[in-house]
């Protein structure tokens, strides 16, 4: 079945795992004091409005949203999470900010950062796409792939 978690439903734990066996849908879902956040849909998954922050600034905090299809995050925070894995074989990301010294690994199915990133441009299927505002510590994410962010195919 699928998994939605709506009306800003919060969850605080140190693990936590949710698995979709179709879609998930996360609309301003609160997710804090963990060490580990796994997130997964066997076809898609839409993050909207999300907020994630890990129990403190310890550099062994993980998140890792994965979708078999279409994962789209927009309009979410990070915070106090120093590894976000992001993996579907089309990956469309907008308004985010990742934190600074965080680490981002962005996964699809042919592992390239779509043209115009940062532009509105339409999202191409089998890569990662910056559609807009897609920032690394307030500056256009882009600049920082190869460096704090990692893209590639997914595993």
């Amino acid at each position: 079945g699928d998994v939605t978690v709506n009306n800003s439903a919060q969850f605080q734990a140190n693990t936590v795992n949710m698995s979709a066996a179709r879609n998930a849908t996360l609309n301003s879902a609160v997710i804090r004091g963990f060490t580990t956040l796994n997130v997964s849909a066997i076809q898609n998954m839409t993050v909207a409005s999300g907020s994630f922050t890990g129990a403190s600034a310890s550099p062994t905090i993980t998140s890792s949203f994965s979708a078999g299809d279409t994962l789209i995050v927009n309009n979410s925070s990070f915070a106090n999470v120093a590894d976000i894995s992001l993996s579907a074989r089309t990956v469309n990301l907008s308004n985010i900010d990742f934190p600074n010294g965080s680490t981002v690994k962005l996964y699809s199915q042919n592992g390239l950062l779509a043209d115009k990133p940062n532009t509105g441009a339409a999202s191409v299927p089998g890569h990662v796409n910056f559609i807009l505002n897609v920032n690394y510590n307030g500056n256009p994410a882009q600049l920082f792939v190869g460096g704090n962010i990692n893209i590639g195919v997914r595993p």
